[in-house]
């Protein structure tokens, strides 16, 4: 029979269809993803001079306050870095209350997902920082600020990266609203770090996050928790208070050194880093936290990851998640399709009975084969009640006549 007849082709179709539709939803995930997106890499390849005061500085202001120095040196990173080009600027060498801004999204284009921001940092000198900071508006005076703001008004939200001097130098981060949370430990004059921002669109409210480097780290994973996180303060999101705008400034506050400045929607953009390998692996990126029997519990987040720990951008996946460890219903929506970042969010769950928890997260559909993630341990209990009424004066015995 030849291999043409109509027999022998619904034959193969039979035999090879199911393979072939297997190999395809493997290669699906197996692809590595292309990067994200890749906002602004800024390695200050310019002339020295005042940054911003032509064209041949990029999309840097002409600033009417005194600009930012542009010097013929760049900043070499920890090692494992990426090799930097061009030039950096100083900040503070010239004269203090010192400011640029970069434009480097249309106004209110980033409201979602997560901005990422890296670049290096060189502090060669404290001069009059300040001790403390209770500074809410994105001018922080006295000192170092790289903020991310609106593209359109520098009063808009913003998050910033800032310093004080208390004992020895130290880097932390504020929104707009709140005054700096600092790393407690000093950073060393005269060395140079990678500074890391992350900014998180999909938490309520937004969450930030810094990472004060001393190694090279191309991978979220490999960074380990971060140095400060915080969410108070004022939203970017959401709107036309959407990110799009850097400033750097430095009002009297000492001297430092900026380079290869990037910001971007992942860890990798932003940092240079290999892009992220198939997806093997679910993580609890925001674990469950202890609630009220009943009562919804705050939002948890499980994300695709391939084998080193990084997030992988994989769509539609479903994530099903199931009460693994301890007695209970778990209720709410329990399968939750990835996002477009790999990310799962569960955002209605609550247990009806007190006890000890734990989560498992399951893929399936595309994701079938990629790991479980369990979480760590939580617990629903009933609240512990406030404040009873009590006499404190005691009514006493009253003769009657």
């Amino acid at each position: 029979m030849k291999a043409n007849h109509p027999l022998i082709r619904r034959l193969l179709n039979r035999c090879y269809r199911p393979a072939l539709m297997a190999l395809a939803l493997t290669a699906l995930l197996a692809s590595p993803p292309a990067r994200a997106t890749l906002y602004l890499t800024e390695p200050f390849s310019y002339p020295a001079g005042a940054l911003g005061v032509s064209p041949a500085n990029g999309t840097w202001d002409t600033t009417t306050k005194s600009a930012i120095n542009v010097t013929a040196t760049g900043l070499t990173g920890p090692a494992g870095f990426p090799a930097a080009g061009g030039n950096d600027v100083t900040i503070g060498n010239t004269g203090h209350n010192q400011q640029n801004f970069n434009t480097f999204t249309s106004s209110g284009t980033i409201v979602s997902g997560t901005v990422y921001a890296c670049f290096l940092l060189k502090v060669t000198s404290s001069g009059s920082m300040r001790s403390s900071d209770t500074t809410t508006s994105p001018n922080y005076n006295d000192g170092f600020t790289l903020a991310l703001q609106n593209a359109t008004s520098a009063a808009s939200p913003f998050c910033s990266v800032r310093m004080i001097n208390s004992s020895g130098i130290k880097i932390g981060l504020a929104k707009n609203g709140a005054a700096g949370v600092y790393r407690t430990a000093a950073i060393t004059a005269n060395t140079t770090y990678m500074v890391v921002v992350k900014y998180d669109f999909s938490t309520t409210p937004n969450t930030a996050n810094l990472w004060i480097l001393s190694t090279y780290q191309g991978t979220e994973a490999g960074a380990g928790a971060a140095d400060v996180t915080i969410n108070t303060g004022t939203d970017l999101a959401p709107g036309a208070a959407g990110l799009g705008q850097c400033y750097l400034s430095d009002a009297a506050g000492g001297t430092f050194q900026v380079d290869e400045l990037r910001i971007g929607s992942t860890w990798q953009d932003a940092t240079g880093g290999a892009p992220a390998g198939p997806a093997t692996k679910l993580a609890f990126t925001t674990q469950p936290a202890s609630a009220a029997p009943g009562a919804t519990m705050n939002a948890v987040v499980v994300q695709a990851q391939d084998t080193g720990g990084q997030a992988v951008a994989t769509n539609n996946v479903p994530i099903t998640l199931t009460l693994s460890s301890g007695s209970g219903i778990l209720s709410g929506t329990l399968t939750q399709n990835t996002d477009s970042s790999g990310k799962a969010t569960f955002s209605n769950l609550s247990i009806d009975q007190v006890g000890a928890k734990q989560l498992t997260a399951a893929a399936s559909g595309i994701g079938a084969g990629i790991a479980n993630a369990t979480s760590t341990t939580f617990n629903i209990a009933v609240p512990v009640l406030g404040a009873q009424l009590a006499f404190t004066t005691q009514p006493s015995d009253v003769n009657v006549s």
